[in-house]
């Protein structure tokens, strides 16, 4: 199990908790830390439903003022992971709970291949911006934790995108992914997705993912 058990009454708190964020997002510093240090659009900030902690639910009062992250899938919210924008830890999320995929609806998408980056912020600017669906994996040990299960997700893609971050770090752990992930394809970029398409553009990733 990832998230706590998404029981009927969890789910309904996660999606009114999501909804309530998302609706205090617009006017906040969280829409201006979205749209002015990650580039995002409006567009692509409703499709992930990002928002902002100004009224905390029971049980997030220590998550005020954060970007709130929903983990979406089809059947809707699972969990919500929050970024601070102050200084400290920078993601924070619900104590007993673990860290699955990031935006598995990218399983979904009619395409014949499909990324696997580091973090959420990555995968929301391949998928949003780049238009190649990605998941994101927040940290190495969480695909340790659960390779065995997650490679089989990836097997009747054409083409598996490894883009992790080209630090040592990054590059570590894009070899433990490819070492079990079927006919990946590593992509180094100058920088993390997010720094590299504000930097250079989607046109400039796509182009490395040999792609249009």
């Amino acid at each position: 199990m990832d998230f706590p058990q998404v029981t009927a009454n969890r789910r309904r708190f996660l999606e009114s908790a999501a909804s309530s964020y998302a609706s205090s997002l617009w006017g906040s510093p969280g829409a201006t830390y979205l749209m002015e240090k990650r580039g995002l659009t409006e567009e692509v900030i409703k499709h992930f439903r990002l928002g902002f902690v100004s009224e905390p639910r029971e049980g997030h009062e220590q998550y005020t003022g954060t970007v709130s992250i929903p983990y979406l899938t089809p059947a809707g919210v699972v969990g919500i992971r929050f970024r601070s924008l102050g200084e400290g830890t920078k993601y924070l999320q619900e104590a007993g709970s673990r860290t699955p995929l990031f935006n598995v609806r990218a399983f979904h998408a009619p395409e014949t291949h499909i990324a696997i980056c580091e973090g959420e912020f990555d995968a929301i600017v391949l998928s949003g911006l780049c238009n190649i669906p990605a998941v994101g994996i927040p940290g190495v040990s969480h695909w340790e934790k659960n390779e065995n299960i997650w490679r089989r997700l990836f097997e009747d893609y054409e083409r598996v995108f490894v883009v992790m971050d080209p630090d040592k770090a990054g590059q570590n752990m894009a070899k433990k992914i490819m070492s079990v992930v079927q006919d990946p394809t590593s992509i180094v970029l100058p920088d993390d997705v997010n720094d590299t398409y504000l930097t250079f553009g989607p046109e400039f990733i796509r182009a490395k993912c040999g792609l249009d």
